[in-house]
């Protein structure tokens, strides 16, 4: 039995494709299994992408589902999780490392040509393939596939025998469970990060786009992270700014990060004056929808 606090729970995943009708079309799906090597309980999650935000958003949806984080994960060397070498020698992909920190757990690249390094829960992995079977009907939508998973997934556990307790895979795992560590608030996934220096300006580069930061983290460095449809900006643990991400516009301000109390380092940027005011509402409405009035306003600070 695994130390408590998951020090010895070891888990592997794999990535299998397969080809399947989702909403009425050929569809290339990525199964992500997981499965814990001591009770052999897996976490199947399916997910139509393999790029790192998916492989991230699988081990997030695996861990839920097995209500813990293991100590280590003895990955394949795949690029999402090793982008040179292979094994201990092997580089982590730095975006893969960084959410490993934070979950906290350790990574452990298998050895290649090593098969009796991950052998038996390979086996256990070539059984649940035959669990579930995308390929066998079409399926409404990925959440449609991924509860009727759950559901096989759930039954297979109660009639396989774990061969380390010798009671069902269900029996073992509810045994093993305590010993995970305990789920923290598990980090949103990402697939591009940088780090960078806030400027004199309360910007950072990133995407080929400036985002504001709060003005009292001015020469400060912090962690840009591109998720799904938004940039993430962290200062340690912390999120300090979120904006939309991809967006036509070029530089993407929040004027909050302007305002606030100063500090003794830190003095925020001084407030913009009526003209300023006035010629941000004109920037922030349509030409068609801008008021003649607002014009005149313009052409009177003009002429002070």
């Amino acid at each position: 039995m695994p130390a408590r606090g998951g020090n010895d729970a070891l888990a592997q995943p794999r990535v299998f494709l397969i080809v399947a009708i989702v909403d009425g079309r050929p569809v290339a799906l990525s199964a992500f299994a997981m499965m814990l090597s001591h009770s052999r309980m897996p976490a199947i999650r399916w997910a139509d992408s393999q790029n790192l935000a998916s492989w991230l958003g699988c081990h997030n949806r695996a861990f839920e589902s097995l209500g813990g984080i293991p100590a280590v994960l003895r990955v394949d060397n795949c690029k999402t999780a090793v982008v040179h070498g292979a094994g201990p020698w092997g580089t982590l992909n730095e975006g893969y490392r960084r959410y490993a920190l934070t979950v906290r757990f350790h990574v452990d690249p298998c050895l290649p040509r090593e098969p009796r390094a991950k052998g038996k829960v390979e086996r256990g992995i070539r059984t649940l393939r035959g669990t579930i079977d995308p390929t066998s009907r079409p399926w409404e939508s990925l959440e449609e596939l991924q509860a009727e998973s759950d559901r096989r997934v759930a039954a297979s556990a109660q009639r396989r025998r774990c061969p380390a307790t010798g009671t069902s895979v269900a029996e073992a795992f509810a045994a093993e469970r305590p010993f995970l560590a305990p789920l923290p608030i598990l980090p949103e996934p990402f697939d591009t990060l940088a780090t960078r220096t806030v400027g004199a300006d309360c910007m950072v580069a990133f995407e080929a786009r400036q985002y504001s930061v709060p003005f009292r983290l001015v020469g400060e460095r912090v962690e840009v992270r591109g998720v799904h449809r938004r940039v993430q900006i962290l200062h340690g643990a912390e999120i300090v700014a979120e904006h939309p991400r991809g967006t036509d516009t070029r530089v993407v301000i929040d004027r909050r990060h302007y305002e606030g109390e100063g500090s003794a380092t830190h003095v925020p940027p001084m407030p913009l004056g009526r003209l300023g005011a006035v010629l941000e509402r004109l920037g922030e409405l349509p030409v068609e929808h801008r008021p003649a009035d607002l014009y005149g306003t313009v052409a009177e600070e003009l002429a002070r």
